[in-house]
């Protein structure tokens, strides 16, 4: 997000794993928390835009060291 927000004043965030109901909004309250973005719309049952504020300013580190690789972020959980 952050190295959108360097661009561009939102960013549309796509939850697929969300279940209908207050999931999304779960996933929102968690993403506020990480960002400081304020949300603007939630769309449906999957979808959020976020607002990066008007005093942002970038973290120095602009994404954790230990990422998940896109093979492993699309792995099924422990069954």
């Amino acid at each position: 997000m952050h190295l959108h927000w360097k661009k561009h004043e939102t960013v549309k965030v796509i939850c697929k794993p969300c279940k209908p109901g207050s999931q999304v909004h779960e996933f929102a309250r968690e993403i506020i928390r990480l960002s400081g973005g304020t949300p603007i719309q939630i769309i449906g049952d999957d979808t959020i835009i976020f607002y990066r504020g008007k005093n942002y300013v970038q973290p120095q580190v602009m994404s954790p060291i230990d990422t998940l690789s896109k093979k492993r972020a699309f792995e099924k959980p422990y069954e």
